[in-house]
């Protein structure tokens, strides 16, 4: 609904990076914290449920 009444075309544009390394760089970082998220969860879970 929102893109029918962008007569400005911002909702067009998403992720902006100054270079093409800058953008490697932060998909890179935003893809080790979500690995990080998953390890750290796993962890828990396995505290969890091996806990005596």
């Amino acid at each position: 609904m929102g893109r029918i009444f962008d007569t400005s075309g911002s909702f067009l544009i998403y992720n902006e990076s100054e270079t093409p390394e800058d953008a490697d760089r932060r998909a890179i970082l935003s893809d080790w914290l979500m690995v990080r998220d998953d390890l750290q969860s796993a962890l828990e879970e396995y505290e969890r449920t091996n806990t005596r």
